[in-house]
């Protein structure tokens, strides 16, 4: 596999007001709005990885890609990462066996195509940043909640665990069509005031 990597030669620079431009060794120029505030936790979370696994994993630009989208969701897709990494299906897919091999993700076993951050990357980041639950550990959320006799909506999921309501759905969706959960009778059967309860 081919690793992009992030650094390039620079050819020049130039300030113009909030903004720097950048001239690359290929021509290219780009644009870096100045005013920005760096993502200081999501760098420090990255320098943790790239110290404590494989070295210089992080210069790999389909790594930095997947770890940044799995540090604000529960899970990527397949399709997620065709579209995030500009590149075909096949590609994606030897995108993610790389990344398991390296430990910085792990597939969902009940979805072999999706991923969640590996262990030792939850490990090492925890401290750092705020991540939101992975998909299997929702399950579990949600299941023990409704166990208990909570009645629960998307929304409020969502909320407690931090994970995107589309990725909420997927999960009541799988856990409904296992016979795990049902809709409350007694509430609305559409939308989103649906409240959802054990089986």
């Amino acid at each position: 596999m081919t690793v992009r990597r992030l650094w390039w030669r620079k050819e020049s620079c130039s300030v113009s007001g909030q903004f720097i431009a950048e001239s690359t060794a290929g021509g290219y120029t780009t644009q870096k709005d100045l005013t920005r505030t760096p993502d200081e936790a999501f760098i420090q979370a990255l320098n943790s990885v790239s110290a404590n696994l494989t070295p210089g994993l992080t210069e790999d630009v389909g790594c930095v890609i997947i770890f940044r989208y799995l540090t604000r969701h529960s899970a990527v897709r397949l399709s997620s990462a065709v579209t995030l990494l500009q590149t075909s299906e096949a590609t994606a897919r030897q995108i993610k066996v790389f990344l398991v091999q390296q430990r910085l993700v792990t597939p969902v076993d009940t979805r072999p195509d999706e991923w969640i951050l590996g262990d030792v990357v939850r490990s090492l980041t925890k401290t750092i940043l705020s991540i939101p639950l992975a998909v299997p550990s929702v399950h579990k959320w949600i299941e023990e909640r409704m166990l208990a006799g909570e009645a629960l909506t998307n929304k409020e999921i969502s909320h407690a665990t931090g994970v995107a309501s589309r990725d909420v759905t997927d999960v009541l969706r799988y856990l409904a069509s296992s016979g795990v959960i049902m809709k409350d009778s007694n509430g609305p059967s559409r939308g989103p005031g649906v409240r959802w309860v054990h089986a």
